[in-house]
């Protein structure tokens, strides 16, 4: 069962084409595992389509919002579909993620990020992004960390324990600049999830300074 979703702006902004491509495949990779998201955003969609074909190139009308809802109310819902998955099923990264990188889970290069941390970069265009998948070995914590910008996390097995919330397979957590937070990986299996930041971490525990260039505070480069 899936707990832990993307806010509702974020799903607007996606469902909008607006939410930039690398938190995109965060929340398109939620998408395949979380029913409720996947009817939201096909309810954005076509009211947002609804609303272009009502305004067209107009001012919109006061009652124009009333009356789009008002006809979605009225219409057959229409299942949204899954995004399509590649012929060979892959236990661990769902297709939108495949399809990305263009290769399943076996293909996946890895380095060490320390004893405990396995990290396979995923390029991006866009040098903003640092976009990764991490492998975190059971009852690893993280140090104790804040954001210098947005964080995206999606747990694809196992689970992240973040004070009082658990969020396992499926699970998207989401962490700015107010959130500090010291998260660690469940004890039961390794943990293996995607992580998104458009800003380097900022470490505020001890040896800081020694552990930011290994998980993530250097420039992403």
């Amino acid at each position: 069962m899936i707990c832990h979703h993307p806010e509702a702006e974020i799903l607007l902004d996606y469902a909008s084409g607006s939410l930039a491509e690398e938190p995109s495949l965060a929340v398109a990779s939620h998408l395949v595992f979380c029913a409720l998201c996947r009817k939201e955003v096909r309810t954005l969609e076509t009211l947002g389509g609804a609303l272009l074909a009502d305004v067209g190139n107009a001012e919109m009308s006061d009652g124009a919002l009333e009356n789009v809802m008002t006809r979605l109310d009225s219409e057959a819902p229409v299942e949204p579909t899954v995004p399509r998955q590649m012929e060979k099923p892959d236990p661990v990264l769902p297709g939108p993620i495949r399809r990305y990188i263009g290769t399943g889970f076996e293909g996946l290069r890895w380095r060490r990020m320390g004893a405990r941390v396995k990290e396979a970069r995923i390029a991006s265009a866009n040098p903003k992004f640092k976009t990764s998948l991490l492998r975190i070995k059971p009852g690893t914590r993280i140090p104790c960390h804040s954001h210098n910008g947005q964080e995206w996390t999606l747990v694809l097995k196992g689970g992240i324990i973040d004070g009082a919330s658990h969020y396992r397979r499926g699970d998207i957590m989401l962490a700015d600049s107010a959130h500090e937070h010291k998260p660690m990986a469940a004890n039961d299996e390794e943990c293996i999830c995607l992580v998104v930041l458009d800003a380097p971490l900022r470490f505020t525990g001890l040896f800081a300074r020694i552990l930011s260039p290994l998980l993530g505070e250097a420039k992403h480069g």
